[in-house]
């Protein structure tokens, strides 16, 4: 349960740094782009979860209680979030192009880099464990996040395409998750 928590504060972390400065840097400059990244509520929250961790600090039960039942909200606002930007969209827009390399690197080349990381490992680091490898693998075909489309609208930085490879991704992974959970499950 604790990597693929990590798992997912990774995902979290590097799409709140890496991934905003990438679409930043369409429209602005690396001095900018680094700026605005700067100004990202989550990377802040992320710090401060970081230093409370470290200091030991504990929770009421309440309040580890109150945060699962965020973890419903937030699927409904991520949610909210791709059918807000399919609904401002004037015109279907499916650039086959973008669609296509997006889902190459999502859907292709993650899974292989995972799959051939949990090969090393198995083989040869031996760090972790078959559950743990069966995590990695699962959570390497996950859909696009939502997040992206905030991003993109934020950034002016064609919100459309981003709306659109998100829903296609999100219906692709209703079909793609279980075959993936049936070859490791």
């Amino acid at each position: 349960l604790i990597y693929s928590i990590m798992m997912s504060f990774g995902f979290i972390f590097y799409e709140n740094t890496v991934g905003y400065y990438v679409i930043a840097r369409g429209n602005y400059s690396a001095k900018e782009s680094l700026r605005r990244v700067s100004k990202l509520p989550a990377v802040y929250a992320f710090l401060v979860a970081v230093v409370l961790n470290l200091s030991g600090v504990d929770f009421p039960d309440s309040l580890v209680d109150m945060s699962l039942q965020l973890r419903g909200a937030y699927t409904v606002l991520g949610m909210m979030l791709i059918g807000m930007g399919v609904s401002t969209m004037t015109r279907f827009q499916f650039d086959w192009k973008f669609i296509g390399i997006t889902f190459l690197a999502k859907f292709l080349a993650w899974p292989l880099a995972m799959g051939l990381f949990v090969f090393v490992d198995v083989n040869h680091l031996q760090i972790f464990d078959e559950f743990t490898h069966k995590m990695m693998m699962l959570m390497s075909v996950l859909p696009m996040a939502a997040n992206t489309v905030a991003f993109a609208t934020e950034l002016n930085a064609e919100p459309e395409k981003a709306s659109t490879a998100v829903l296609f991704s999100t219906i692709f992974a209703l079909f793609f998750i279980p075959v993936i959970y049936a070859m490791f499950f």
